[in-house]
C-alpha cells in the first residue's frame, strides 16, 4: 500500500471511530433521560399514592362487606334446610332407638380476628 492510501485508511478509519463514539455518546444521554424521566414518574406517583390510599382502602372495605352480606344472604336458607333436615334425622333416629342421639363432633368455626 503507498502512504497516501493508508492515510487515506486512517483518516477513514478516524471518521467512523468519531462516528462510533457519537453514537455511543448519544445512546448514554438517551438512557440518562430515560432514567431521569422514569424517577420523576416515580416520584410523581409516590405522591399520588398518598391521596388514593384512603379511597382504595375504603372501596375494599365496601367490597368485602358487600360479598360477605351477599354471600350470607345466599347460603342462610341453605344453611337452614340443612339444620332442618338433620333435626328431622335426630328426631326420627330418636323415635327408633328410644334415646338421643350424640351430638355431632364439628370442629368450631374460626372467628376472624383481622376486622
Amino acid at each position: 500500500m503507498s502512504r497516501s492510501a493508508l492515510e487515506t485508511l486512517h483518516a477513514v478509519a478516524d471518521v467512523a471511530g468519531s462516528v462510533l463514539l457519537l453514537l455511543a455518546f448519544l445512546l448514554l444521554v438517551a438512557a440518562i433521560v430515560a432514567l431521569y424521566m422514569l424517577w420523576r414518574g416515580l416520584r410523581m406517583a409516590r405522591s399520588e399514592v398518598a391521596t388514593l390510599a384512603p379511597r382504595v382502602v375504603d372501596y375494599a372495605v365496601r367490597t368485602e362487606t358487600g360479598v360477605d352480606e351477599g354471600s350470607a344472604t345466599m347460603l342462610e336458607p341453605q344453611i337452614r334446610a340443612i339444620s332442618a333436615w338433620a333435626g328431622i334425622r335426630a328426631g326420627v333416629r330418636a323415635l327408633v332407638t328410644g334415646a338421643p342421639s350424640p351430638p355431632p363432633e364439628t370442629e368450631p368455626s374460626p372467628q376472624r380476628t383481622d376486622i
